[in-house]
């Protein structure tokens, strides 16, 4: 089992032929709640000059984008209600399917380089 995220670059940087590309992705957090982030699946997230810094230990950094995803954005300002939990529960499932829907059809913007307010960021780099 990988300990800690050097080991996990470590081991992907092991792995990948030398010219091998890397795409890689997380939560972007400026915030301290990056520390402790709100999603339980999540054990730490990077603001934008840390998730460059760790990532250029191991690999050559070729492109940075952002991306804001409008579920992600929906989900996190609806998990900020008190209310939320019921709101879930009374919500007919054909109509969770149908927003779905819409909010994956139109998911996706991504702008290259750093975008303040969006909430993803992704790392293409090559191992040299």
């Amino acid at each position: 089992m990988l300990r800690s995220r050097k080991n996990f670059l470590f081991e992907i940087k092991r792995i990948l032929k030398v010219g091998g590309i890397l795409i890689l992705s997380t939560p972007l957090n400026e915030t301290q709640r990056r520390f402790k982030p709100e999603n339980y699946f999540h054990l730490r997230e990077y603001n934008w000059e840390e998730f460059g810094d760790l990532v250029s230990k191991y690999f050559l950094i070729k492109e940075r984008f952002s991306q804001i995803s409008p579920i992600s954005e929906l989900n996190t300002k609806l998990s900020r209600l008190s209310s939320y939990s019921r709101i879930k529960r009374i919500i007919p499932p054909t109509l969770k399917n149908f927003l779905k829907k819409i909010l994956k059809a139109n998911s996706g913007k991504i702008l290259k380089g750093f975008v303040r307010g969006l909430h993803t960021q992704i790392i293409i780099a090559i191992k040299i």
